[in-house]
């Protein structure tokens, strides 16, 4: 009968609102609850009865019943926190989340991480976050994606020195080095008994001009005419060399012609340069040591330069490859060579560093324009930060920035095939296709840090859902209990 299939409708429609309302509530309890997405309860009729009547087949309906609920992936809005770990994504990705030890993913949109006692980037549950690995080069590893994890309880060895770049201008308007002559004295012999052809020796004394020290400095000369041979240098000041005697007797009175050659380089001898530039390295235990790089100018277009440690001694030089200029100044050949065999001793790797010289010869003054020096001591772990590309670096206190891990997201094509797990965490299914992973951008969501995406709950649409639920349940029970009151005025006609 008509009006018994009435109590079902009745029956459908409150199990139905009541349902909405469990929605409703749910939405409302999640008002506060970091990256929640808001659901709704969509209806449907029920399959309808077929009766007949005198105009032809119709249709009665039997109620209403629950369709689905959907979750509502809209954009939250953000709130700005104080902790560099928070994180809310803009666009359509989601967080990947796993266990320790499991290879299941989960998902979220709730950013709140922070690091564990393990080094671990957790949710306040535990579940750590993914993201993509960088090697000893800076770059992401083709592997997929893991946990990410800083080690905060040790510190990073020393990294050798291996590559310097020195980027400088020398001064197009320096001096060419060249042989300068000094003035000197010589002791000649006095001895009658010297004959022509004999070889005699003779001391020479170098006379410092200015303080200037001529220790590697190159003699020549000639004793009227004869010239000079074995010269040795017997310390700072004193040479001794030979002649052969071209007269006999007395040589005192012969002239001697004495020259000093300081366009040899030294580093101790400043005429013998124009221009140097110290760098610091590190050797394999991160001690730091000095190399200076010294240039002198040949000749136009030309410079020779030469590489001393931090005692003076000649490690490198330019050789027969000096730096070359076109006539825009610009380097043309030369600049790049091995320092090869550093040995700083106190139980240090024996070092090779390549060394790179980009220069230009412009009119302005020689200056170091940049200095690169790869290479760090060892440091101690200070702070460690996350950018808005989701790449985590770690800090040191010897001012070097590692990046670690970059943190990926996913998307689905139908994200209400996601399974609600609790804790702001969704599961896969078949139903909602296969994931779509990768770092943040454009495709699946830009990153913000030092953020949090609230609810999307409107509380203003929820109470105005709340009251049409509410009307919708008391409507259906007064279905049934006027229902019920026909039914009792049909028991009653037997009376």
């Amino acid at each position: 009968m008509a009006i018994s299939s009435s109590l079902y409708s009745g029956i459908s429609g409150l199990n139905t609102n009541g349902n909405a309302m469990a929605v409703i509530g749910n939405n409302i309890a999640n008002t506060n609850t970091i990256g929640f997405k808001s659901s709704r309860a969509v209806f449907s009729d029920l399959l309808s009865a077929s009766v007949n009547g005198s105009g032809g087949a119709s249709q009665v309906g039997r109620g209403t019943g629950l369709s689905s609920i959907d979750n509502i992936f809209g954009q939250g809005t953000f709130e700005s926190t104080e902790s560099n770990t928070d994180m809310a994504i803009e666009g359509e990705g989601l967080f990947v989340l796993r266990e320790a030890d499991s290879a299941t993913s989960f998902y979220s949109r709730a950013g709140a991480f922070r690091f564990d006692g393990d080094g671990f980037l957790v949710n306040p549950e535990g579940y750590r976050v993914q993201g993509k690995d960088f090697d000893v080069s800076g770059n992401l590893t083709a592997g997929g994606a893991s946990d990410v994890q800083v080690d905060s309880n040790s510190a990073i060895p020393a990294n050798m020195t291996a590559n310097m770049t020195l980027t400088t201008n020398l001064d197009s308007n320096a001096n060419p080095i060249s042989p300068t002559d000094r003035f000197t004295s010589v002791i000649l012999p006095s001895d009658p008994t010297i004959a022509i052809g004999d070889t005699v020796l003779v001391n020479i004394t170098v006379a410092h001009d200015g303080g200037v020290d001529y220790t590697d400095a190159d003699l020549s000369g000639d004793i009227d005419g004869a010239s000079l041979s074995n010269l040795i240098r017997i310390d700072n000041t004193t040479y001794s060399a030979e002649y052969t005697a071209e007269v006999a007797g007395d040589q005192s009175s012969l002239q001697a012609n004495i020259n000093i050659t300081t366009d040899t380089f030294s580093a101790a001898v400043p005429d013998t340069y124009n221009y140097a530039s110290p760098a610091t390295v590190f050797d394999s235990l991160g001690n730091t040591h000095m190399l200076t790089t010294y240039f002198s100018k040949a000749g136009d277009n030309s410079w020779n330069y030469n590489v001393v440690d931090e005692s003076n001694q000649l490690v490198a030089s330019s050789g027969a490859t000096p730096l070359a200029f076109d006539t825009n100044g610009s380097q043309t050949d030369g600049g790049s060579i091995t320092i090869s065999g550093l040995n700083w001793g106190g139980g240090t790797t024996v070092q090779d560093i390549k060394l790179t010289l980009d220069t230009t010869q412009y009119a302005n003054e020689s200056q170091v324009i940049s200095n690169a020096v790869d290479g760090y001591g060892p440091g101690d772990l200070m702070k460690i930060s996350v950018d808005e590309t989701g790449t985590v670096t770690a800090n040191y206190s010897n001012g070097e920035r590692i990046k670690v891990s970059q943190i990926v997201l996913a998307k689905f094509s139908n994200f209400n095939g996601l399974v609600k797990q609790g804790m702001n965490l969704y599961s896969a299914t078949d139903a909602a296709g296969p994931p779509r992973t990768g770092v943040p951008g454009p495709e699946l969501g830009n990153l913000f840090t030092n953020a949090l995406e609230q609810s999307t709950v409107d509380l203003a649409a929820e109470f105005v859902k709340m009251i049409t639920t509410q009307r919708g349940f008391q409507a259906n029970s007064k279905v049934i209990t006027t229902t019920d009151e026909m039914l009792g005025e049909l028991i009653n006609l037997k009376r």
